[in-house]
C-alpha cells in the first residue's frame, strides 16, 4: 500500500553495499537487497577513461550529469556509425578519373601516396607544397 509510514527516516547521503530498499507490489510489502537492485537496473560499475589520458574524452561529467560527445566530421575525414554501430570514421579523399594517378589502394585501410622520380634529362624539385618538373 502506497503511503503508508514504514519508519522515521534519517537522512543519508548515499547507499552502501549491503542495504536494502522496501517497495510495494502487488499490495504487497517486499524488499530488495542494493546490489541487487543495481544490477538489476544494468547500471552496474563506473565509467573509467581509458586510452590517452591527454585526449578529450568522449563522455563528460556535467555535475550530476554524464554528457557524450558527438564525433564530427572534418578537412578529408568523414564520420559515421558502422552496420555494428561502431564509430566509423575515414578518409574523404577522391582521386581524379583524369591524368596520371598519385594515389593507390583508396578503398585500403593504408591508402599509398606515389613518389615522383625524375627519368633522364629531367630534374624534379620540390619547394613547399609546389613540386616543380622541369628539362635539365
Amino acid at each position: 500500500m502506497a503511503g503508508v509510514k514504514q519508519s522515521d527516516f534519517n537522512i543519508v547521503q548515499s547507499i552502501g553495499s549491503g542495504a536494502f530498499l522496501p517497495f510495494f507490489q502487488s499490495n504487497t510489502n517486499l524488499t530488495i537487497g542494493w546490489d541487487s537492485f543495481i544490477t538489476s537496473l544494468g547500471v552496474t560499475g563506473v565509467l573509467t577513461p581509458i586510452g590517452d589520458s591527454l585526449a578529450p574524452p568522449v563522455i563528460a561529467k556535467n555535475g550530476k550529469n554524464y554528457n557524450y560527445r558527438t564525433i564530427e566530421a572534418g578537412a578529408g575525414i568523414k564520420t559515421g556509425l558502422s552496420p555494428q554501430d561502431g564509430v566509423l570514421i575515414q578518409h574523404n579523399f577522391k582521386q581524379s578519373p583524369t591524368g596520371t594517378s598519385l594515389t593507390s589502394g583508396m578503398t585500403l585501410p593504408q591508402p599509398v601516396i606515389a613518389s615522383v622520380s625524375a627519368g633522364a634529362g629531367i630534374t624534379i624539385t620540390k619547394v613547399g607544397d609546389v613540386i616543380t618538373i622541369s628539362l635539365t
